[in-house]
């Protein structure tokens, strides 16, 4: 299996893994259009990187080379990762522990990849008290949904390029990267993170936000046996999108 990670999931490993698939060109990285804001130009381009609070571009282009593909990196984040405080709120009250022990995770492992090492400290606090059977997570939870706002306040504030504009859908192109994803998955391949990066936008609007926020979930948390059972649960609702 190609780039495979054993569960679960070492942040270490992850950001390697990462850095290996992710390309330095262009290939799978939406380029940032040269209208974009100087602060954020000046944040992620060349050696000039200015540091700020709660997000640290420095460390996350340590893992992802290309500051073209740094720029979707964060949009994404802030997209599917805001909320993650409140996700995992919801799930230790429900006393699913194992799968908050999970999104605390993956959020630890994003979070240092991406160069927001507050919100990892955190997100890897309660993972380890949820390990050792602790039982009150009032206090880390709020101090994770403090530190998730600061640090998306910091990424929204860099103004980044594409994240309003409107997706087209391409019907033949959904049903072939579906049908790539399918393929990837089938077989484990961590190159399945990457693809659903680049047509997120565009599988969302074709299936709808809710499903591909689960999908997306699943992918991100290397979930990928159940990402493909729901694939295949998208394809029974949405048979048209299935490539004959």
């Amino acid at each position: 299996m190609n780039g495979f990670v054993a569960k679960p999931v070492e942040p270490d490993r992850l950001a390697a893994l990462l850095a290996r698939w992710i390309p330095h060109t262009s290939e799978l990285a939406t380029a940032a259009p040269e209208a974009a804001g100087s602060t954020a130009a000046g944040l992620i381009s060349g050696a000039d990187i200015v540091p700020i609070q709660h997000l640290q571009p420095e460390k996350g282009l340590k893992y992802v080379k290309n500051p073209q593909t740094y720029y979707p990196l964060l949009a994404k984040f802030v997209d599917q990762h805001a909320d993650d405080a409140v996700h995992i709120e919801r799930l230790l009250g429900a006393g699913d522990r194992a799968a908050a022990e999970i999104a605390a995770h993956s959020l630890k492992g994003l979070a240092l990849i991406l160069g927001m090492p507050q919100v990892a400290e955190i997100a890897g606090g309660i993972e380890l008290s949820i390990r050792n059977g602790g039982a009150d997570w009032t206090e880390a939870v709020r101090n994770l949904r403090d530190a998730l706002a600061a640090a998306v306040a910091a990424i929204e504030a860099l103004q980044l390029p594409g994240a309003a504009d409107p997706v087209a859908v391409d019907v033949e192109q959904i049903k072939t990267a579906l049908a790539d994803l399918a393929a990837l998955l089938e077989v484990d391949d961590i190159k399945a993170y990457l693809l659903w990066r680049d047509f997120e936008p565009m599988l969302a609007k074709a299936i709808g936000q809710e499903c591909a926020r689960l999908l997306g979930r699943q992918i991100e948390q290397f979930d990928l046996s159940d990402a493909l059972v729901t694939l295949q649960t998208v394809y029974e609702n949405h048979p048209e999108l299935k490539l004959e």
